[in-house]
């Protein structure tokens, strides 16, 4: 798997489908592999070809979701998170125990 660019602060969710990376710039979601489908069929020279990528932040594939965090506040729109938001997390990765439905962090 090629290099992907570092983020200042990002958070990784792996699952067993998806490999997650989340800016905590914003919240933006800027890498999700599709674990389960490969890019090219396996071969013997290749027998683990890379994850198929659906969200990349590199430069040649570049694209990325962006939320949009509002607040339930009455406060000022100024006041209100966007995309340049800093987001914070206890953890820097998660990962989805087998057989479970939720998340723990490591």
């Amino acid at each position: 798997m090629r290099q992907q660019p570092r983020l200042p602060s990002s958070i990784t969710v792996d699952t067993d489908v998806l490999h997650l990376q989340i800016d905590t710039r914003g919240g933006s979601l800027v890498r999700a592999d599709l674990l389960a489908y490969p890019q090219k069929a396996p071969t013997h020279k290749n027998p683990n070809p890379p994850a198929t990528v659906l969200l990349d932040h590199s430069a040649e594939h570049y694209f990325v979701a962006q939320n949009g965090l509002v607040s339930s506040s009455d406060s000022a729109s100024q006041d209100q998170p966007n995309h340049l938001a800093l987001f914070q997390s206890e953890k820097t990765s998660y990962a989805m125990v087998p057989a479970r439905t939720s998340c723990r962090s490591h």
